[in-house]
C-alpha cells in the first residue's frame, strides 16, 4: 500500500457515507410507471451508510490506488460480481414447471372433496361457528385438520391468520380474538349448501396450497447436489427438503441469538467456512421484497459481526436465491448492494451461479 488514507472512507473504515449505490446519488429510482419515484434504498437522500468502506474494503485505513497484493485484486476487483450478471438475467435464473387449468380440476376435486364431505358433517352438528371450529381442531388427522381449517377460513372467518388456524394450541385464544366476527353459523350453512359437490372453484383454491413450498425444497436438494459433487471432502449440513432448519445456537455454542435459523452449513472437518440461506421467488414485489432483502442484510451484519469478534474471519454467508421473483421490481439491485457491502465475505447467487462462484478457493480463503 502507498500509505495514504483512503480517498473515500479518510482512514475510517467503517460506517461510511458513500453516494447510493441503487440510484448513483440521485435519489431518484425511476420506472416506466413512476418517472419521479424516490429511490427506496437511500429513501431520496442520495447517500447511504455503508457498514464497510467499498474502496478499501475495510482492510487498512490506508490505502489509495491499487492493492500490491496481487492476490488480493484478483479476488476483491477481478471476480464477476452478483450484479455483473443483471443484464442477462434471464439466463440465470431456473424456473419451476407449473401446472394447467382447468387440467387440475379432476385430481384437485378427487383429492380434496373428501375434505369437503367432513366439513360439511361436521357444520352440520355444530350449534354455533366457535363450536364448529373447536370440532375442527379435534380432528386427529394433521392433514385433513390442516385443510378443514383452510377451508373454515374461506367460509367463517377470512381474517384469520391461517397459521394460527393450524396450531390447535391456539384453539381457545382464536375464538377470543377472532370469535366475535365469525360468521353465523346459519349463514355459513346456507352458502354452504348452495355449492355442488365437489366445489371445483374451491378445490382449486386447495390445489394451491398443495405444492406451496415445494420449489423451494427442489431448490435446496438440487443446491446440496451441486455443492457436495464440487466440494469432495467438505460437509454440507442442512435440511435437503421438508425439514428443521439449523440453528445457529447448536452451531456456535455462544451464538448471541441461538434460535437463528440457516438453511446449510458448509463445515472442513469441525471448521465452518460457511453459513447459508436459500429461498425460491416465484413472485415476490413491494413491501415482501423489502423485507427479504432487510432480514439478509441483518443476518449478514450478525454472522460477520459474531465471527470477527470470535476469530473466524474466514466464515463465509451465501444466499442462494432462485426464480421469476428475482426478475420484478428491485430485487436483484437489492441483492447486488447486500453483496457490495461484504466484499468477498458475501456471495448472493442463483443455482446455476454455484459452480463458478461458490468455488474451493474462495471457501478456503
Amino acid at each position: 500500500m502507498t500509505g495514504e488514507h483512503c480517498s473515500t472512507c479518510h482512514g475510517r473504515p467503517n460506517d461510511v457515507e458513500i453516494d447510493c449505490p441503487n440510484c448513483g446519488g440521485s435519489g431518484c429510482d425511476p420506472t416506466d410507471e413512476k418517472p419521479f419515484a424516490q429511490c427506496h434504498e437511500c429513501y431520496g437522500e442520495g447517500t447511504i451508510v455503508a457498514d464497510v468502506c467499498p474502496a478499501c474494503f475495510g482492510l487498512d485505513d490506508e490505502y489509495e490506488g491499487e492493492y500490491e497484493d496481487e492476490e488480493l485484486e484478483i479476488d476483491v476487483t477481478s471476480e464477476k460480481k452478483f450484479r455483473d450478471y443483471k443484464d442477462e438475467a434471464e439466463a440465470w435464473i431456473t424456473l419451476a414447471t407449473g401446472e394447467y387449468y382447468p387440467d387440475i380440476l379432476p385430481d384437485a376435486c378427487r383429492l380434496y372433496e373428501p375434505v369437503l364431505v367432513e366439513f360439511g358433517l361436521l357444520l352440520k352438528a355444530s350449534h354455533s361457528s366457535t363450536n364448529f371450529f373447536s370440532s375442527i381442531m379435534e380432528t386427529r388427522n394433521q392433514w385433513m385438520r390442516t385443510q378443514l381449517c383452510r377451508v373454515f377460513k374461506k367460509y367463517v372467518s377470512p381474517q384469520t391468520p391461517v397459521e394460527m388456524l393450524k396450531r390447535k394450541s391456539d384453539a381457545a385464544k382464536i375464538c377470543a380474538q377472532f370469535g366475535d366476527a365469525f360468521r353465523s353459523i346459519v349463514e355459513v350453512q346456507q352458502k354452504f349448501d348452495t355449492r355442488p359437490m365437489p366445489d371445483e372453484a374451491l378445490c382449486a383454491v386447495l390445489w394451491e396450497y398443495k405444492d406451496r413450498g415445494k420449489k423451494g425444497y427442489d431448490l435446496t436438494e438440487r443446491l446440496f447436489d451441486v455443492l457436495r459433487s464440487q466440494h469432495v471432502g467438505l460437509v454440507v449440513t442442512g435440511p435437503e427438503r421438508a425439514g428443521k432448519d439449523v440453528l445457529l445456537g447448536n452451531v456456535f455454542k455462544d451464538y448471541p441469538k441461538p434460535d437463528r435459523p440457516v438453511d446449510f452449513v458448509i463445515y472442513d472437518g469441525k471448521k465452518v467456512l460457511a453459513i447459508g440461506l436459500a429461498r425460491y421467488d416465484s413472485d415476490r414485489g413491494g413491501a415482501q421484497e423489502d423485507d427479504r432483502t432487510g432480514q439478509y442484510r441483518e443476518v449478514a451484519q450478525e454472522i460477520i459481526g459474531y465471527a470477527d469478534s470470535h476469530g473466524m474471519e474466514h466464515i463465509k454467508v451465501i444466499y442462494v436465491n432462485d426464480g421469476p421473483g428475482l426478475l420484478l421490481g428491485s430485487m436483484w439491485n437489492d441483492y447486488s448492494y447486500i453483496e457490495d457491502q461484504w466484499p468477498g465475505r458475501v456471495k448472493v447467487v442463483t443455482l446455476r451461479m454455484v459452480p463458478d462462484r461458490i468455488t474451493s478457493e474462495w471457501l478456503g480463503s
